[in-house]
């Protein structure tokens, strides 16, 4: 251990030496600049400017270069980042002529297939950023290059569609270890994004990804906002469940060291328990962490961008999310994840409650989002928010979250009682009228082509964004296949209108 540790900290050293660093930045820039041509074009001729728009079609040329050679400039910004990223801003100029090779191979696999290096480059970007203070580093390093690489560079505008497609493309590598690594490659995403929306014109073009995404959301593969709100979901569902799982098993385990049984264990329990103990605090900081941030970005992402979510095949299980997460935190059982040191873990539920809070508020004046709150029937009680108001009060939230939830517990309310009375109404549902899925009364119909089942466009559709599988045979699907069921939807529409006027006329 002591050889290792001495080579490390002796090779190390001689890569930091300032000469050979700023050396093999000169080559590695040099290097990158032509990744950059080849990838763009085919004329080798001439010194080449990146400029927008940049062509899709991949040049010959570049099938010629060995991936070895991106390894290595990858490798080698990496250890910049890792032991000297105070150097990236005296790299001045080189940084844009980097920021083009991170833009034209992080977001295309067509470009590099191999997603591991596509990753990297997003954590050598969370390098360029310079907003130090909120990530905790020295704010003692001018920041002037970082920033203007942010608001000059000739291709900026494609950074944000760039991140966004190797944040998705992650998700769907096909490599067995590819669950337990996303969220490492993801980490570093967050800061990145938080970034990009602190500064308008980049935030724009987030929004417009919206847009165009909201224009395709029907298409056969699912558009790249949406299956980026879909992915950014399900990481915020699974990190905070599992932060919470080990928490309650943190919890148990310091239970025992103040109980009789800690002075009946020898010694090696002891240590052994010990181990445990730190060895569970370790994965729950990290959970708590990654949960931290996927909240985070949907509060601020939800503040200008509704339509996503509101739409029907998010709405619900946006909302079903957002719910559980409130009973988990404020409600009966939160004894259980009482650890004796939040900070230790990074468990931050007042902060959580204040942000999951503001996506009610930024939501709640959108009807869909408030049906789906409300016909939530695994978690929603108008309880939970009258409690939910008095915690805010008590964690000293903003004034207008507060009155936000108010109102938004309001219409919560009145929409719960207007779905009993439907229920109520329409609780004889015939069973071909009924979702085979989730069992609810279908109002858009759909034919699965490969099993012939008929279920609701907006639960397949939720369904394929994950899995672009048949449910009933696990045979290919995308949305393009479904069929719609018009004489279908015709007549649960007419057998609901009779149900309603049998109950005027009664």
């Amino acid at each position: 251990m002591e050889k290792a540790t001495s080579l490390f900290l002796s090779m190390k050293a001689a890569l930091s030496e300032t000469r050979l660093t700023n050396l093999c930045m000169n080559f590695y820039t040099a290097t990158a600049q032509l990744l950059v041509q080849c990838a763009l074009t085919d004329d080798l001729t001439s010194v080449f400017k990146p400029s927008l728009p940049i062509s899709e079609e991949i040049p010959s040329t570049l099938a010629c270069i060995p991936a070895f050679v991106v390894e290595n400039i990858v490798d080698f910004l990496l250890f910049v980042r890792r032991f000297k990223e105070e150097e990236f801003e005296e790299f001045g100029e080189h940084l844009d002529h980097l920021l083009s090779f991170i833009i034209v191979f992080m977001g295309n696999k067509k470009r590099i297939n191999n997603y591991h290096l596509r990753a990297k480059l997003a954590d050598i970007l969370d390098g360029f950023m310079p907003n130090f203070n909120s990530r905790g580093r020295s704010t003692m390093v001018s920041t002037f290059h970082r920033q203007r690489i942010f608001i000059e560079h000739p291709l900026r505008m494609l950074l944000s569609r760039s991140l966004l497609t190797i944040f998705n493309d992650i998700e769907f590598s096909g490599d067995e270890h590819a669950f337990e690594q996303k969220f490492n490659y993801r980490m570093p995403m967050y800061g990145i994004l938080h970034y990009l929306w602190s500064l308008e014109e980049h935030r724009n073009w987030i929004k417009d990804l919206s847009a165009e995404s909201m224009l395709i959301i029907e298409d056969a593969v699912p558009p790249l906002f949406v299956q980026f709100i879909n992915l950014l979901i399900n990481d915020a569902i699974f990190t905070l469940d599992e932060a919470m799982d080990y928490l309650k098993k943190i919890r148990e385990l310091e239970l025992t060291k103040e109980s009789p049984e800690w002075e009946a264990m020898s010694t090696v329990d002891r240590l052994q328990h010990d181990a445990n103990l730190r060895t569970q605090g370790k994965i729950a900081k990290f959970f708590n962490i990654m949960a931290n941030e996927s909240i985070k970005v949907l509060s601020y992402v939800s503040s200008e961008i509704k339509d996503v979510f509101t739409h029907s095949s998010m709405v619900d299980r946006v909302a079903a999310m957002f719910n559980d997460f409130l009973v988990k935190l404020i409600g009966n059982k939160m004894g259980l994840l009482k650890v004796r040191d939040f900070d230790a873990y990074d468990f931050k539920p007042k902060q959580l409650v204040k942000d999951i809070s503001k996506i009610y508020v930024n939501l709640g004046d959108q009807d869909a989002f408030c049906e789906a709150v409300a016909g939530d029937e695994r978690s929603y009680t108008p309880g939970l928010f009258i409690k939910l108001e008095k915690v805010l009060i008590k964690v000293c939230a903003e004034s207008s979250t507060i009155q936000g939830i108010k109102v938004v517990a309001t219409k919560f309310k009145k929409m719960s009682l207007l779905k009993e009375t439907e229920e109520e109404l329409f609780a004889d549902a015939p069973d071909e009228f009924l979702d085979p899925l989730l069992t609810i009364l279908m109002t858009d119909p759909v034919l699965l082509p490969t099993s012939n089942q008929i279920v609701e466009r907006s639960t397949i559709q939720r369904h394929v964004m994950s899995d672009p599988h048949d449910p009933f045979n696990r045979k290919p699907l995308t949305m393009d296949m479904v069929i719609p069921k018009d004489d279908l939807r015709q007549q649960i529409e007419e057998w609901k209108e009779q149900k309603r006027n049998h109950a005027k006329d009664s």
